[in-house]
């Protein structure tokens, strides 16, 4: 009964952890691969063409593996909601997650 569902709505809420550090880590990866794609990208505007060509693709790399993470972030957010109990104790670490995502989403865009 009761026992058993807390174990349950716990080892979930374990789960959700897990996968919400999983995610952090994925940000934080993405976004310095970002600004290691846009440092190479700057650095090479006085270079050879190809080379600047070859960071250009590094830079859209790095975007399409944001994206990824972005999508990760989406569909995580919506896994905690229905989950819903756990939505409180996880809300900081979404929020923090979404801020993360998002700065490294506006770096992008400039």
């Amino acid at each position: 009964g009761a026992k058993a569902h807390a174990g349950a709505t716990s080892d979930k809420h374990t789960a959700m952890i897990a996968r919400s550090k999983a995610l952090a880590a994925a940000v934080e990866l993405a976004s310095s691969t970002v600004q290691g794609a846009e440092r190479a990208a700057d650095g090479l505007v006085g270079a050879g063409s190809e080379a600047l060509r070859s960071a250009l693709a590094g830079l859209a790399d790095a975007r399409s593996e944001f994206r990824a993470v972005q999508r990760r972030l989406r569909s995580f957010r919506r896994d905690v909601l229905v989950a819903g109990g756990a939505t409180e104790q996880l809300q900081p670490e979404l929020s923090a997650l979404s801020e993360a995502v998002g700065s490294c989403g506006k770096q992008l865009r400039e």
